[in-house]
This record gives C-alpha cells, structure tokens and sequence, in this order.
C-alpha cells in the first residue's frame, strides 16, 4: 500500500487479531461497514488483512496458526 495513496494517514501501528477463516472475518469486517485496504504475507508467511472499521480505526486479521 502506497502513503501516498492515502495522505491524511500517518504512519503508526496497529493491533492484529487472530482469525479461525480469515475469509470469514473479512466478509464480516464488510458486512459491518468496514473496509479492507491490503491481504498481504508477512515475513513468516502468515497471510495478514489490513481493515478499517466503519469510524475508520484500523486493526489488522492474521490467519490463526495450525
């Protein structure tokens, strides 16, 4: 994801949850409202969603481990 793509927001960090589906917590996140801005792998490999709630908080959902 580009900053400059989205200029208002400054870097920062964000909190992550684990999710049994992954697919399943981001069909919820849009049903609510929210927003998905990025569905990228981390450095181990584990698949990351990066969100917005619909006040436009941002949280990140990571794949639960098996």
């Amino acid at each position: 994801m580009d900053v400059a793509t989205r200029p208002a927001v400054h870097p920062h960090w964000i909190f992550h949850f684990r999710a049994r589906s992954l697919d399943d917590a981001v069909m919820a996140v849009r049903d609510a409202g929210g927003v998905v801005l990025a569905d990228v792998n981390n450095a181990l490999g584990e698949r990351i969603v990066v969100c917005d709630d619909p006040q436009t908080a941002g949280f990140g959902l990571v794949a639960a481990r098996e």
